[in-house]
């Protein structure tokens, strides 16, 4: 009866049934206890900035895949010297002789430096391989051993740089993928232990692709003076190039044009880059004619 004497006028009338007593502003207001109190994330609202909770920093995407431990940084570390020391022991382990082109390459490249243009005018192949093959020889002699351990050489220096470039396409799975699969390549460990270019060849294309993706997205004169200087390697290296130099133009000048806009300045930049490479090439352009004219290669006058 006393709290009904003093209820104040305008209250809830206790006859509602839908009504809620309002709580005692003067009792202590305290959670049940089989209650657990539940904390919801929050959209930051306008207001002072001690009102909200700091949301939680965004991690930052690893370019070369998910983050790996300590320990499993240094297994894949093992795993790659393993792999590379496997292509080196299959890359020297040979015990055939030497087969004709070896043969005809090792003669050219044994002869004075200023006779070498004269003959390769007959024989349909640039320079550089015959004039590393000549030092090579100078050093190490003409044993079939050691004829061959150029191109052997050429083919393990590559193997890194594939797990560099497998890295830089899809991280480090992918890296070793590609390493695993080029050290043990039947096709690659062949071409690998012949007295021939096609291991300089395969070492210089991947230096490009290196040398080309570091200047799409950073086009610095040190990133695009080593594209210019790999680009005119190969054309030495190999006729053969000459087709990827002139695949590699057309998609440069596309991308400069109408290719993504994070990469249209360095493609522009790789475009003038790949350009002076092919200019380096200009004063072998008449051997090249007259080996078109009077030797079997591909593109021959019959």
């Amino acid at each position: 009866m006393r709290a009904m004497d003093a209820a104040a006028p305008g209250s809830v009338p206790l006859a509602d049934p839908e009504a809620r007593p309002e709580p005692d502003a003067s009792a202590p207001v305290s959670a049940p206890a089989h209650t657990t109190p539940t904390v919801r994330p929050t959209l930051s609202s306008p207001g002072p900035p001690g009102d909200a909770a700091p949301a939680p920093p965004a991690l930052a995407e690893d370019p070369e895949g998910p983050p790996f431990g300590h320990a499993t940084r240094q297994l894949l570390a093992a795993a790659v010297v393993v792999v590379v020391v496997v292509g080196l022991v299959l890359r020297f382990w040979t015990r055939s002789d030497l087969w004709l082109d070896e043969a005809l390459t090792v003669n050219i490249a044994r002869l004075p430096l200023h006779d070498l243009p004269s003959f390769l005018r007959r024989d349909g192949a640039p320079p550089l391989y015959y004039v590393l093959l000549h030092f090579w020889i100078e050093l190490f002699g003409t044993s079939d051993l050691a004829v061959r351990s150029l191109s052997g050489l050429f083919g393990v220096i590559t193997l890194p740089l594939v797990w560099v470039a497998g890295c830089r396409l899809g991280g480090r799975r992918v890296g070793l993928a590609a390493l695993v699969l080029l050290a043990s390549s039947p096709f690659a460990v062949r071409y690998d232990t012949e007295a021939r270019m096609y291991a300089l060849v395969a070492l210089l294309t991947v230096l490009g692709f290196l040398a080309l993706d570091r200047s799409l997205d950073r086009p610095r004169p040190g990133n695009l003076a080593a594209l210019a200087v790999v680009t005119g390697l190969l054309l030495y290296a190999h006729y053969w190039s000459i087709y990827l130099v002139g695949t590699i133009l057309l998609w440069l000048a596309f991308e400069a044009v109408w290719g993504r806009p994070r990469w249209r300045a360095g493609a522009r930049a790789s475009l003038v880059a790949v350009l002076a490479g092919c200019l380096s090439f200009v004063p072998w352009l008449p051997t090249f004619f007259f080996q078109s004219r009077h030797t079997g290669t591909p593109w021959a006058v019959p």
